[in-house]
């Protein structure tokens, strides 16, 4: 039953700094090309697709470990059902949005420090 939870309990750290990275490094060419907004959605796009492998990912060894049991005809196995079936989901995707929220932070860093030094914009 740990093969089930291992993505969720081992590689947080992992789902939450590969695809921002991934997606940070996708957007930078387009932030240095003051394309902010396109760069934003290009790193979203990229992190939304790291989460949708994730998820599949901890979906085949939702359905490997029921198969496994089924195949044992064993009276112990676990039975998921009810909401602790989807946890493993709903971290997955909560830890994509943070990485969202991350990837705008970096976003607006990149913009302020590309930002001409001349421009004052307190006097606007």
């Amino acid at each position: 039953m740990s093969e089930l939870n291992e993505p969720v309990a081992n590689w947080v750290i992992f789902a939450v700094i590969i695809p921002l990275m991934v997606g940070a490094l996708c957007a930078l060419p387009l932030w240095w090309r003051r394309k902010v907004i396109v760069g934003n959605l290009i790193g979203s796009i990229v992190i939304a697709v790291a989460v949708f492998v994730m998820i599949w990912q901890q979906y085949g060894a939702l359905v490997r470990t029921q198969a496994n049991c089924s195949q044992q005809w064993t009276s112990n196995c676990a039975d998921i059902t009810g909401v602790s079936q989807y946890t493993p989901y709903l971290i997955l995707v909560l830890l994509g949005w943070v990485d969202v929220f991350f990837l705008l932070v970096i976003s607006g860093i990149v913009e302020d420090r590309l930002r001409p030094r001349w421009l004052d914009t307190s006097k606007l």
